[in-house]
Parts: structure tokens; sequence; C-alpha cells
């Protein structure tokens, strides 16, 4: 499954630019959150956003997952979804 993002920026990374791979990890999370949420707008029924999946990382990760990765990028303390 490819996710759109040109030039294969997921296994590409400049090793003398940090930067370009903090930019590249958030362009991978944004990604993953909208086929998330496109997957979340397709069909009749509502879904849950956090049960379901995009693949990144080589894997299908859920929204918890991605939650827990956009808030290290953030530098905030992950959400505790489940309560």
């Amino acid at each position: 499954m490819t996710d759109g993002i040109p030039g294969d920026e997921q296994s590409h990374v400049a090793a003398d630019c940090p930067n370009e791979r903090l930019v590249s990890r958030e362009r991978i999370l944004l990604r993953a959150a909208y086929d998330i949420l496109k997957k979340c707008n397709e069909g009749p029924y509502v879904k849950d956003a956090l049960g379901e999946t995009a693949f990144y990382d080589d894997t299908d990760c859920d929204g918890y997952c991605l939650a827990t990765d956009i808030a290290k990028i953030l530098g905030i303390e992950p959400e505790d979804f489940d309560g």
C-alpha cells in the first residue's frame, strides 16, 4: 500500500540534515491521520477513529498508536484514551 508520499520519504532520510527526518516523520504521521479520517468518512456508519488503522512504519497502526506517535512529535504526554 502506498501512502502517497513522493520519493519514498518513509525510508529515505538525509544523514546530514536532522530536520529533514522530522519533516519526513511529520508528513508520514499526517498522511496516516488523513487515511484514518478518510476511512471513518466511508460508508453510512460512524467509525471509531482510534480503532481504524493506517499503514506506516511498515505495519498497520491504529489510532491509539498514531496518537502516541503524534504526541511524541509535539513533545506532549500521550493521552490515555482507554480511560
